[in-house]
């Protein structure tokens, strides 16, 4: 039972905690826009393709000798300098425009659970609390990671069960297509379903307990999966118990069910934000001081500020920003990291022996059984993900 759970739901649970957050709230509007196969189908496809790209990073990862690389790092050495400072560019831009977002959200959640506070007074709250949990010791994150996660699934289970229970099933809050907004759902999903900056902490850890390949291409796999069947759960909910979906998923459930669920909500979504911002303020923090060589005090004062400058700067609709961040940034992430892996499969062995029948000299891959064309398939997604995505946020700002 130790095994099992050393090898296997460790490591899930540390990939889910990582993946479910803010994207969430953004899929039952959009999803109610697209309709609800177009939102099954974008669940599915994108957890699978969030499941191969994962495994990608895994094993760029376990090929490269130096153990302390993030992302960029990854990219310079197997795409060169340029590349590797592209990416560290594009890294930091993704991070900040990702806690502008969780800014923009803040404020719906903390105002239902103190209402006397304005949207404006209640954002600075959730960002003075979540900046100062960014500079935490790492010692005490694995704690707070594993509780918020906790209590993100525990919520999302209540709320879908006393949607069953108290709320008769009706086919017509089910919208089942419309093609006319049949890619909206390809930003946000990306944005909810990626967990890049997890797997280098996850492939350390089934280093350093010497799990198998299998029992980590299973942990992977699963806590890619296991985030969409979340979101399937929360989404339907949302629909059952709201009068009209709102783009931030609680809005629209003001007046239509119990107070009790509202704060149950909004507690979850201001857990699921505080942890996720607080993370995502880390890992720049990191990049600034290891990548980029910035004081810790400069670092500190960029990633304290610049979310702010850029909510006043205008980037504060919540849809438009996740959409964006997933559907051109992380899409960019993809195709770097697809080129990267091609480049370290041939240059390469992993650095440690997974199996009890290494052979040296032999290649062992964590992705070895899936087809080449299915990875080269992942290129035309991204790249068709970036320019619709373009095209959309082109249009926004001439209009």
């Amino acid at each position: 039972m130790i095994t099992f759970l050393k090898n296997l739901i460790l490591p899930i649970s540390f990939l889910v905690s990582n993946i479910i957050g803010a994207g969430m709230f953004a899929l039952p509007f959009v999803f109610q826009q697209s309709g609800l196969v177009v939102g099954i189908f974008y669940l599915v496809f994108f957890g699978v393709l969030a499941a191969i790209i994962h495994l990608l990073y895994a094993d760029i990862v376990l090929r490269t000798n130096e153990t302390r690389l993030q992302f960029p790092g990854y990219i310079k050495k197997y795409l060169g300098k340029n590349a590797g400072f592209f990416s560290s560019i594009l890294v930091c831009i993704t991070l900040l425009f990702t806690l502008t977002a969780y800014l923009v959200l803040s404020s719906s959640f903390l105002h239902i659970i103190i209402p006397a506070l304005s949207p404006l007074v209640a954002m600075f709250l959730f960002w003075a609390l979540a900046t100062i949990t960014i500079f935490i010791s790492i010692k005490h994150t694995a704690i707070f990671d594993t509780i918020t996660a906790a209590i993100t699934i525990i919520a999302i289970g209540t709320i879908f069960a006393y949607w069953g229970i108290a709320f008769p099933f009706e086919a017509s809050l089910f919208p089942i297509v419309n093609f006319e907004h049949a890619f909206l759902p390809f930003g946000p999903v990306l944005f909810s379903l990626i967990g890049f900056s997890a797997i280098p902490a996850l492939v350390a850890y089934t280093r350093k307990e010497s799990v198998s390949f299998v029992h980590m291409k299973r942990a992977i796999i699963w806590g890619s999966l296991l985030p969409a069947f979340f979101y399937f759960l929360y989404t339907v909910s949302i629909w059952g118990l709201s009068s009209s979906v709102s783009p931030d998923s609680l809005s629209g459930l003001v007046d239509t069910v119990p107070f009790s669920i509202l704060i149950t909500l909004s507690i979850l979504g201001f857990v699921s934000l505080w942890d996720s911002y607080s993370a995502v303020g880390r890992d720049i923090n990191k990049l600034l001081e290891y990548e980029w060589l910035v004081t810790p005090a400069n670092a500190l004062v960029i990633v304290a500020s610049t979310p702010l400058i850029l909510y006043f700067l205008g980037f504060q609709n919540f849809i438009t920003l996740v959409s964006a961040i997933g559907g051109i940034l992380f899409s960019i992430w993809g195709i770097l990291i697809i080129l990267a892996w091609k480049k370290a499969i041939r240059v390469h062995l992993p650095s440690v022996k997974f199996s009890t029948f290494y052979v040296s000299g032999h290649t062992y891959s964590i992705v070895a059984a899936i087809p080449s064309f299915i990875i080269n398939l992942l290129l035309v997604v991204f790249a068709g993900g970036i320019i619709y995505e373009a095209i959309q946020l082109i249009g926004l700002l001439i209009y």
